[in-house]
């Protein structure tokens, strides 16, 4: 009996166990179920796309949860924190294979890329790179782009615009190529209308054209691309890149070229050599600064140009009016050169300040040396010649007389220097107005004369500056001209709309001195005459909206 009481009771424990397991179980699904109920009641989706929350939701998300709910919804914390980059670039919105850039400005602005740069042939110039603008008719003289060319623009010429590299005044367009090679050009923009008032242009009536130099890049590396064509062309480029220069924030790139080409009509041979070198520094605040200097030196054969008859005779004919290969003749390419040497330099910087200020400072020389020579003539037997003083006797290499000797004409160029700066104190007024005043100021002097020497036995025009060869020593009629100017502008750019609708508006005031130094024998000092001017030029940018 006791053993069957004790089993019993055994059993009946077991029973009792399972069905409170099961009733416990049965409540904790009834509890999930209304929790899940009330979840789904409480987090409903609106039909304008809004979230609503219940008050049940509320304090429930204060802390008065059960436990069952937490480990329903565990909390995932990753083990780094995620981080997104933002980045934008403008080449990306380049259309048109670099040649149709979005463009913001409040004033027509024709643009070409980096990706059409890219295409074109590396003897292209900025000339070459612009000629398919809708505002501009470009003419060059040579398929190598050597000798620059020409523009014209709503019927004004390249004198009456301002041609700039990285904001700074550049050669004319002639000469435009002695600046930069084109694969260090990451942009061409064209302005056809007035000039920015910040610029450093004192007249573009024919509006801006502005080259923008390779940023260095901030890797290490380089690149480099060879040139052969018709005319006996050969080019050869590299650059190289030195990547970011340790912690310092500073990279830098060094290029080289060389170019050689025949002419493209008679006789000739044309070379350049080209240096480009970029070195810039950045800031965490945004401020930078940047340095572009370039060297040139140049030769090339000055073209002959026909008359009516002898370019009848090359069309009918063939027979070009080119330079020759004859020694003795006038027309001896080696006596018809064009030799020059250059230096450009700019090195803009932006310096954000505090309180919503920043400064712009452009600073930028250039200087140049060179001669142009061509035939003089021949003198008489006697040793006489013509001159613009009236008949001369022609001695040189020591007293020695010039008799049946072939004579060159120089123009000599000793300098050509232009050094200026621009200083740009810039306010964020609000969100809507961006106000500027600056001041900018220029020097430029060019130091020219006119020698005479005896051309060399082989038919070479030799340096007008070799004494044996000069013309009764160095009795030549020269020039010393130049001038100084400073000036003054205010402007403000405002955007509205979302930036939709811009006006710019700027004022300007320019102070000029020149003057023009005539003399002769400039060792002695001889002055022939002597003019100097001052002028103030008013110019007010009228409003610009976009």
């Amino acid at each position: 009996m006791g053993k069957n009481a004790t089993g019993l009771r055994a059993r009946l424990c077991a029973v009792s166990c399972l069905v409170g397991a099961g009733l416990v179980l049965a409540g904790n699904t009834g509890r999930a179920h209304a929790a899940t109920s009330t979840q789904t009641a409480a987090h409903r989706i609106t039909p304008r796309g809004t979230t609503t929350h219940t008050a049940a939701q509320v304090h429930r998300a204060a802390g008065t949860s059960t436990a069952p709910q937490a480990a329903a919804h565990p909390a995932s914390v990753p083990a780094t924190p995620e981080v997104i980059h933002v980045s934008r670039a403008r080449d990306a919105r380049d259309g048109g294979g670099g040649m149709m850039r979005l463009e913001t400005a409040p004033h027509a602005v024709q643009t070409v890329g980096k990706q059409y740069i890219e295409m074109r042939s590396p003897t292209s110039t900025g000339l070459d790179l612009v000629k398919n603008l809708p505002s501009l008719n470009v003419t060059t003289p040579d398929s190598s782009g050597m000798e620059g060319g020409q523009i014209q623009v709503r019927g004004l010429t390249d004198l009456d615009m301002g041609l700039m590299l990285d904001g700074a005044p550049a050669a004319a367009a002639k000469y435009l190529a002695e600046n930069i090679d084109s694969e260090n050009l990451e942009s061409v923009e064209v302005t056809p209308g007035s000039a920015g008032t910040d610029l450093p242009v004192m007249s573009a009536a024919g509006g801006v054209m502005n080259e923008r130099s390779h940023t260095a890049s901030h890797k290490f590396g380089g690149m480099t691309d060879f040139s052969y064509g018709t005319n006996n062309l050969s080019r050869e480029f590299i650059r190289l890149e030195s990547g970011d220069i340790g912690n310092t924030g500073v990279r830098s790139f060094f290029s080289f070229s060389n170019s050689h080409a025949r002419s493209w009509m008679g006789s000739g041979i044309n070379q350049r050599k080209h240096i480009d070198f970029g070195l810039q520094k950045d800031w965490q605040n945004g401020s930078t600064a940047r340095l572009f200097l370039s060297w040139n030196s140049e030769d090339f054969t000055i073209d002959s140009y026909p008359d009516a008859t002898a370019f009848y005779n090359y069309k009918h004919t063939g027979v070009g009016y080119g330079r020759n290969s004859d020694p003795s003749s006038d027309n001896y390419w080696k006596n018809n050169n064009d030799h020059w040497n250059q230096i450009f330099l700019t090195a803009p910087v932006h310096v954000v300040l505090p309180s919503r200020f920043s400064l712009d400072l452009q600073p930028y020389f250039s200087f140049g040396q060179g001669w142009d020579g061509s035939p003089g003539g021949t003198t008489a037997s006697d040793g006489s010649y013509s001159t613009l003083f009236g008949p001369s006797v022609a001695y040189y290499n020591n007293g020695q007389l010039a008799t049946n000797q072939n004579l060159t004409n120089y123009f000599l160029q000793n300098e050509v220097r232009q050094v200026g700066a621009v200083a740009k104190l810039n306010y964020q007024i609000d969100a809507h107005n961006h106000f500027s005043v600056g001041y900018w100021y220029e020097n430029a002097q060019t130091i020219q004369s006119y020698p005479l020497s005896a051309t060399m036995a082989n038919g070479a025009d030799p340096s007008p500056n070799w004494a044996q060869y000069q013309i009764n020593g160095n009795a030549v009629f020269g020039q010393t001209a130049g001038y100084e100017l400073h000036s003054l502008f205010v402007q403000d750019t405002a955007k509205y709309f979302n930036d939709r609708l811009t006006i710019h508006a700027g004022f300007k005031f320019v102070m000029s001195n020149a003057w023009n130094k005539q003399w002769m024998n400039h060792s002695s000092g001889t002055i022939l005459n002597f003019v100097r001017c001052g002028d103030k030029l008013l110019e007010e940018e009228p409003p610009h909206e976009h």
